[in-house]
């Protein structure tokens, strides 16, 4: 792991910004840039350790304020930033508005001690984890972030070989007997083995939702709709199941505006 640590002098810590890194670290490849921002040092540690055990090749920088991360984010941006809300100066929740008005939105997930912000951290962050905070609920923590920072293809089995299909190329998916239909914007229809909970926890959840059990369709390509069915822009209908119609209206009204990615999960 690349770590970078910068912070101010406070609490006795030493003013520094230093890259650590190695020959064997040059050489792994970089897949995630993450910030952890946090001024208990403790509590920064511990996220850090849990990031290398996650992934060893994820890019960790640390920093002790938000003034520090708001600064480095002006050189650089994070693809996901773990933020702590009750720091001294500039809060978590003043920091986390800054990143989010930049044009390089990062993924937030809010740390605390206090449960008394979720209210208030709507919009901003799509987690909010409570102190101290387990190795499993950071686990659970990163699989809900990782819907949003998705790779831009999907990695399928089709006819024994791996394939390789382009996210925005996905039309719909469906359930088709004991296997999944992919359909894709060619037409070409992929019938893959497994189940569509299992591709819904690799499809980015801001653009991927169930109207129907049966179809998990993408926002990208919907044309036109009424209280019943979808039509796609492929010309294919799909089904609105009545338990879903609420809320998949609202989560298309908030895709359409843009802000499709202000959910806690």
């Amino acid at each position: 792991m690349r770590s970078y640590f910068a912070s101010k002098l406070r609490d006795g810590i030493n003013c520094f910004c230093v890259g650590v890194e190695n020959e064997k670290i040059r050489e792994k490849r970089v897949e995630m840039r993450i910030a952890i921002c946090d001024d208990n040092i403790t509590d920064l540690r511990i996220i850090e350790e849990y990031c290398n055990k996650y992934n060893e090749n994820y890019e960790v920088n640390l920093f002790i304020s938000g003034e520090d991360l708001v600064e480095a984010f002006q050189e650089q941006s994070f693809d996901l930033v773990f933020l702590d809300i009750e720091m001294d100066g500039l809060n978590g929740l003043e920091t986390g508005q800054i990143l989010r008005s930049n044009p390089s939105k990062p993924i937030i997930i809010f740390t605390t001690y206090s449960g008394d912000y979720a209210v208030r951290g709507y919009g901003i962050a799509v987690r909010y984890l409570i102190k101290p905070i387990s190795y499993e609920e950071f686990v659970s923590s990163m699989t809900a972030a990782m819907n949003y920072i998705t790779p831009k293809k999907l990695c399928v089995c089709d006819k024994g070989m791996q394939r390789f299909v382009p996210v925005d190329s996905i039309v719909y998916l469906e359930i088709f007997q004991h296997s999944i239909l992919i359909h894709l914007v060619t037409k070409e229809k992929i019938q893959i083995r497994g189940t569509l909970a299992e591709l819904v926890e690799q499809l980015p959840a801001n653009k991927f939702v169930q109207p129907h059990k049966s179809y998990l369709i993408n926002l990208e390509h919907v044309d036109r709709m009424n209280k019943r069915e979808i039509i796609m822009t492929n010309g294919e209908l799909i089904p609105i199941g009545r338990s879903k119609s609420d809320s998949f209206d609202e989560l298309l009204r908030k895709f359409m505006r843009g802000d499709s990615n202000e959910y806690w999960n």
